[in-house]
């Protein structure tokens, strides 16, 4: 009698056990079928505020070509390369770039007093010290500045009215100077890093995380690369 008992109870044990399996099964297969709709509705939606329609998203690769929409050549190729990154550098540079900027510079700020506060702030000793030499090669980079230009910002930068830096001789030669912020000159800079930041913020809150390490990673390779000396050689 006991062993039909316990037979029952086994019976039971492995239904319910069966029964949880299948409810903790069917459970993953919604989450992956959810996450897949998730996405489909995304990409859904950032097809219809840009172009076509919801019969135009054949394949995920298709989507990516109606997100980006820069003429890039699908599908992508190691050959391909440097036509699509120049079809990508004037949106990237332009467009981001100068959107980028301009939250830099916020509403007092001059682009070339920008690029200056940027230089001293990532180039700098303490993110806040550089000689005037350094700012002159630098800010090369950027734009078309003579010394006498240069010194013109610097100046304006340093009266009372801006006080954002100070200009003093360097301590190993009377003829080097030495920029240094101020108070006021470093508390702008955060300001600078905060409305900027919340800006890109909006721009990563869009991507995936594997999208936000691949964008990283190239940026870093490239700038790596361009920096190392390759962009002085000739084709």
């Amino acid at each position: 009698m006991y062993w039909i008992k316990l037979d029952v109870v086994t019976w039971m044990m492995d239904d319910l056990t069966a029964g949880i399996s299948t409810v903790v099964l069917a459970r993953r297969c919604f989450s992956s079928w959810m996450i897949r709709l998730w996405r489909d509705i995304r990409s859904s939606i950032y097809l219809i505020r840009g172009q076509g329609n919801l019969a135009d998203i054949p394949t995920m690769e298709h989507r990516v070509k109606q997100q980006s929409d820069f003429g890039i050549d699908y599908p992508i190729k190691r050959d391909a390369a440097p036509q699509n990154f120049l079809k990508l550098f004037y949106p990237f540079h332009y467009s981001v770039g100068m959107a980028v900027e301009k939250h830099l510079s916020g509403s007092n700020l001059t682009r070339h007093q920008t690029v200056i506060l940027w230089i001293i702030h990532s180039k700098g000793t303490d993110g806040n010290t550089i000689h005037r030499k350094t700012i002159e090669r630098l800010i090369g980079e950027w734009y078309e500045l003579g010394s006498p230009a240069i010194s013109k910002v610097l100046r304006a930068m340093a009266e009372k009215e801006l006080n954002l830096i100070s200009i003093k001789e360097s301590k190993t030669s009377a003829r080097e100077k030495v920029i240094r912020l101020t108070k006021k000159g470093q508390s702008t800079v955060n300001e600078m890093m905060e409305r900027t930041e919340a800006f890109i913020k909006l721009i990563s809150d869009e991507l995936t995380d594997e999208e936000i390490a691949n964008g990283m990673e190239f940026m870093s390779r490239v700038g790596a690369i361009v920096e190392g000396g390759i962009a002085g050689r000739k084709a």
